[in-house]
């Protein structure tokens, strides 16, 4: 049995059970087609999943694969709330990468509902999206491996095609084809339109006594034997792709009128193609390709041009013909430049790479880049999108010595822009490339300084920043250039932030939020910098505040469908959540948000706020499973140049966490030598409670020396910020760690009480109970950290608080962390509606929470439980709950 009789057969049975089936059956032109084959087969299930009127909208948008993703999340859901869900892929090597990589994302989302996913490959999977596809950690897999069928099997083929069984020779023969359907079928058919077999008793065998050396050309024998007329129009057809309208293929080849119908009903009598009333189809791309195969030479380019231009007359996208362009092209064919740089520009925001491919074709093809100078430098972005980051440089020196100054700087900018998103130090230095150029305007320049000054803060190189700030209000011209300046002033906001003068950091990207809402845009959207303010507050103590702005901004991006801006706003909520003591929020959100990322191509910030949240959540928590599953980033940003600090940061953190301070102490070697300078030692953005986890790592492993320093660093912040209430506290708490003295301990605990941030008075208390000399009060600010632990959800550090009580000899009962159902009590609202057969999407908008959020509870409650449908869940649940909690 072959792949597409199993795909049949299943299809068939799932029918059978009444289950919904989506059939995505790619041809060879889909994968230039951004979604097209896993739209068209959600708008042609039977009943619908996706309308067009929801789709269009989506597709001609922002994000469409993240959209489009998220509506086939829905349509499923709720498909499979009623029955199970067949999902079958044929021919997936042929699938866009748009559609693979939303698949991906519906595997991972859709792990606990009864979805049955059936994908069908030829051998090879070359393309990252496909082995991401299958590679899937998420799921339980059975790969079937079809291996050559058996002998028996061959003999029943052989007898369905031919009549009769195979003799030895034929026998022979057919070994060749190693036993795989498809080249038996053409063998078979072949010998037999040959006349190369003979009857010999009951069996069918070679009437030569050798092996016929081309077996493997019987399709384009079989497109040679065709009357003449019925070959014009297989050839013609060939040209539009496996199926074609026949009156489109009579265009690039007329022919008589009365020889129409003969020829088309030999090519279906031959099975050369089939009819489905609307078009044909060739029956296989083995049979389209021979007839491709079978044009003279000189014919086929001018051929192709006429299907191109036909196909496009009729409406297809540019990308969907690019690969008959681009063998239809000859050097220097400025049409074809033309139609690939659109065909690119058309696919690049759902597959970078493929987009990249069609851009460097269009470079091979203007051999001298001079004379498209016009065209070309659009390719630029798309080539470094995709990947071909070197020939993206090398265009840029191709074109430089024939484009105006003004214009290479551009192209200049434009690139530097992109490597912002993947390489600072790379950015940086096109930067400086495009301004040591001379006679470059003051309006290209200053966007230049802007985005210098954002890369020199990403790696804090503060010198740069300030010389970057200094020339941008130099040149800058504020009627003109705000929006530059918009950046300027944040950038300036980060540096006045990181040289501990508050006031000013917060007056500035006030200023600049201004100005953005002056020139007309959202400045929710417009990011990184919009998020700065919302860190601000929350870093100065303020995190309530700053989830407030967070709240909006998420709201504001949601109604916008701009993914991206929703999932920094996640992120920053994430971090805020955590600051508040909303453990179990945080790490929902921040889980959500890490996910999120992954599917919009979202690196180090996630990993750096909402990756960070998840591990110290975890370590408060005792979450065994995230803590390892996000401890590779971790590590991964520790090794990393941009972020090592932070990543450093979180493992000393884990460390201390358990009792290894002298682990912890190595691990803080950037952390201490970038103390004192105006960057973020830390965390990022920082947080000043770390000083108080520094100075303990530095006092516990001996380190007096670097425990002041800690101190004269947050003595200093708290002297040039004296109205800071959080800052003031801060200063105490380390400077009671580094002298141990209890009592500018007791002064930042009272403190710490007017101030949101409850795991950091926990902290301190704990802190003062270690250096208190009265029992009584070791035992009062214990009691007190534990209430604020157990309140924070924070069951791994109550722990560790109940065993020091104990030492003190007080016994205290742990609190239940969950009811009888032994669920948190938000995961435990989400199974309540799961047990009244609600969706994701009705669940959302019952509980106030977002998809990926009720995802991220059922998945938590499934591990809780050891199950992995929800059918499974909602039935240990009752079983849990005496069925009292049914919704």
């Amino acid at each position: 049995m072959g792949k597409t009789r199993l795909l049949r057969e299943t299809l068939s049975h799932a029918d059978r059970l009444g289950w919904r089936t989506l059939t995505v059956t790619p041809d060879v032109d889909s994968e230039r087609l951004p979604l097209g084959a896993l739209t068209d087969a959600a708008l042609t299930a039977q009943p619908p999943m996706l309308r067009l009127s929801d789709l269009a909208p989506i597709l001609s948008g922002r994000d469409p694969q993240y959209w489009v993703t998220r509506m086939l999340v829905d349509a499923l859901d709720t498909a499979a709330a009623e029955r199970g869900v067949l999902v079958a892929v044929d021919d997936l090597q042929w699938l866009d990468a748009g559609s693979l990589s939303a698949l991906a994302a519906l595997v991972r989302g859709l792990t606990d509902l009864p979805i049955l996913w059936l994908l069908a490959s030829r051998p090879g999977l070359t393309r990252p999206e496909q082995r991401r596809l299958v590679d899937l950690d998420e799921v339980e897999q059975v790969v079937v491996d079809l291996a050559p069928l058996s002998d028996d099997a061959v003999q029943q083929i052989t007898m369905d095609v031919v009549g009769r069984a195979a003799g030895p020779q034929l026998e022979v023969a057919l070994q060749r084809t190693e036993r795989i359907p498809l080249l038996i079928v053409e063998l078979l058919r072949g010998l037999r339109d040959e006349q190369m077999l003979t009857r010999r008793g009951q069996y069918l065998d070679l009437a030569a006594d050798v092996v016929p050396d081309r077996y493997g050309n019987s399709a384009r024998s079989r497109i040679g034997r065709l009357n003449p007329t019925a070959k014009r129009v297989a050839q013609a057809g060939s040209l539009f792709g496996r199926r074609f309208a026949l009156r489109a293929a009579l265009e690039v080849h007329p022919v008589p009128a009365e020889e129409l119908g003969p020829a088309v009903e030999e090519l279906i009598r031959d099975e050369i193609v089939s009819d489905d009333g609307t078009y044909l189809s060739f029956t296989h791309d083995t049979l389209r390709e021979a007839a491709e195969a079978s044009f003279p030479a000189s014919v086929l380019k001018r051929s192709l041009h006429a299907a191109v231009r036909i196909r496009l007359q009729a409406g297809e996208p540019v990308s969907a013909v690019a690969s008959s362009v681009i063998e239809a092209a000859s050097p220097g064919d400025r049409d074809a430049i033309v139609m690939l740089r659109e065909a690119a520009e058309e696919i690049a925001p759902t597959d970078a790479s493929g987009a990249a491919t069609l851009a460097a074709h269009a470079v091979d093809l203007a051999v001298e880049p001079s004379r498209f100078k016009d065209v070309l430098p659009a390719l630029i972005p798309i080539l470094w999108m995709g990947g071909h980051g070197n020939q993206a440089r090398g265009l840029v020196e191709a074109l430089a010595p024939t484009l105006p100054v003004e214009e290479r700087a551009t192209t200049l900018l434009t690139l530097a822009r992109l490597m912002t998103e993947s390489s600072f130090s790379d950015a940086l230095t096109v930067c400086d490339q495009a301004l040591a150029l001379p006679g470059v305007s003051d309006g290209v320049r200053v966007q230049l300084y802007a985005l210098r000054a954002l890369n020199s803060a990403n790696v804090g190189d503060s010198e740069r920043l300030q010389d970057s700030i200094e020339q941008a209000r130099g040149v800058g011209d504020p009627a003109r250039d705000w929006a530059a300046l918009a950046t300027i002033d944040a950038c300036q906001s980060v540096e006045l932030f990181h040289r501990m003068q508050f006031d000013e950091a917060e007056h500035l990207i006030r200023t600049a939020l201004t100005a953005i809402r002056r020139g007309g845009e959202d400045t929710n959207q417009w990011l990184p910098e919009g998020l700065w303010y919302s860190f601000v507050l929350g870093t100065r103590g303020r995190p309530d505040q700053a989830l407030t702005l967070a709240d909006e901004g998420l709201a504001d991006a949601q109604r916008a469908r701009n993914a991206p801006a929703i999932a920094y706003w996640m992120m920053a909520r994430s971090r805020f959540l955590f600051d508040l003591g909303r453990l179990e929020d945080a790490r929902e959100q921040a889980e959500t948000v890490l996910r999120l990322a992954a599917e919009l191509g979202l690196g180090d910030f996630a990993n750096a706020t909402a990756g960070i949240v998840v591990f110290r959540a975890a370590l408060q928590t005792g979450d065994n499973a995230s803590l390892n599953a996000v401890r590779p980033a971790m590590q991964q940003m520790a090794d990393s140049a941009a972020l090592t600090r932070a990543g450093h940061w979180a493992l000393a953190i884990s460390a201390i966490d358990v009792d290894e301070a002298q682990q912890a102490f190595a691990l803080c070697g950037p952390a201490l030598a970038s103390l004192d300078l105006p960057l973020a030692s830390m965390n990022t953005p920082p947080d000043f409670n770390d000083d108080i986890t520094l100075a303990t790592i530095c006092v516990l492993s001996g380190h007096l020396a670097e425990a002041r320093k800690v101190l004269h660093v947050a003595s200093e912040r708290a002297r040039l910020n004296p109205d800071d209430l959080f800052t003031a506290a801060i200063r105490d708490a380390v400077a009671g760690i580094a002298l141990r003295d209890p009592e500018p301990l007791r002064k930042a605990v009272e403190q710490l009480r007017s101030v949101p941030r409850p795991l950091v008075l926990a902290r301190a208390l704990e802190v003062l109970e270690r250096v208190s000399p009265s029992r009584e009060e070791r035992v009062a600010v214990l009691e007190e950290a534990l209430q604020l632990h157990e309140s924070a959800g924070g069951f791994r550090s109550a722990n560790r608080i109940l065993l020091r009580l104990r030492v003190l000899g007080v016994r205290r009962r742990p609190r239940n962390e969950y009811d009888n159902s032994g669920l948190s009590s938000r995961e435990r609202l989400v199974v309540q509606q799961l047990t009244s057969g609600a969706t994701t999407k009705q669940i959302a908008d019952a509980l106030l929470l977002s998809p990926h959020t009720v995802i991220t509870h059922v998945r938590h409650a499934s591990a809780k439980y050891g199950v992995s449908s929800r059918k499974e869940l909602v039935a240990e649940f009752l079983r849990r709950t005496n069925g009292e909690d049914a919704g």
